[in-house]
């Protein structure tokens, strides 16, 4: 009773119920819990008991046992599943992938983001070689970036690059490489993915909208031209530069004044 009584009342129930299989099967056993010493403190306590039987009888004569105060075991794992909590959260609440690969580019680790952009599950990435991702036209380019990333521990390089979907499609990935493999908690190659294939195709048509719209404007006689409040030029067709030139003898230039002159 006074055992019990310094048990953690959360715990209390089922040490009772672990103590009472030993006595009645016999079988040693192994288990923790809290218990709460006199002066109010919480401890952790490994134990390990057994029953000793009367060879002649077969019963049951003493149960014996070790106690071993393991709070600080417990306080470095709590704290540890902490940091990985927290980590988990972060790595898996970002839009970004992070990947983890060996010096031979391996992947170890892949994030759901990650695999979100690529379309492969974490069982057909982990394990598997990270050129499968690579673009064909970029694969010597990148295994070269991965070869000065190795040279030095710490080393880390930001690259744009064009990686393979599962189903074939591109996709465009700012990539930030860093040499971990030196430091204990890693041990790995940390590559960072921000996936950029919808910027990259809006600029793509934005750069194909204005070839349009340039040749459009070029392609017109009308005159057209743009100022600033004091009149100097922003930009012109070449229908307004050839008329201006035909009529003033050069060729106007943007941050020209188109300002007339007060007479």
């Amino acid at each position: 009773e006074h055992f019990y009584a310094a048990v953690h009342p959360m715990d209390r129930i089922r040490v009772q119920r672990t103590i009472q299989q030993v006595r009645r099967t016999y079988i040693p056993t192994a288990f923790e819990h809290r218990i709460i010493r006199p002066d109010g403190t919480v401890r952790w306590i490994h134990e390990e008991n057994s029953v000793m039987i009367d060879p002649e009888t077969g019963q049951a004569i003493r149960m014996v046992g070790t106690a071993q105060d393991i709070t600080e075991r417990k306080n470095i794992e709590d704290r540890i599943r902490a940091s990985e909590e927290r980590f988990r959260a972060m790595i898996e609440g970002s839009s970004d992938g992070i990947s983890l690969t060996d010096a031979d580019m391996n992947i170890l680790y892949i994030s759901p983001s990650a695999m979100g952009i690529f379309g492969y599950s974490s069982d057909e990435l982990t394990g598997a070689n990270a050129g499968i991702l690579m673009a064909e036209d970029q694969q010597f380019e990148l295994r070269q970036v991965f070869e000065r990333i190795l040279a030095s521990p710490g080393n880390s390089e930001r690259t744009q690059v064009k990686l393979r979907h599962k189903d074939g499609s591109i996709r465009w990935v700012s990539a930030l490489i860093t040499n971990m493999l030196d430091v204990p908690a890693v041990r790995a190659v940390v590559t960072n993915y921000h996936d950029m294939t919808e910027a990259m195709a809006s600029r793509e048509r934005l750069i194909f909208d204005r070839a349009n719209l340039s040749a459009l404007i070029n392609s017109t006689e009308d005159l057209m031209w743009s100022v600033d409040q004091d009149y100097r030029l922003i930009t012109a067709n070449e229908s307004t530069v050839n008329a201006f030139h035909q009529a003033i003898g050069f060729r106007i230039k943007p941050g020209d004044s188109l300002r007339v002159p007060d007479v």
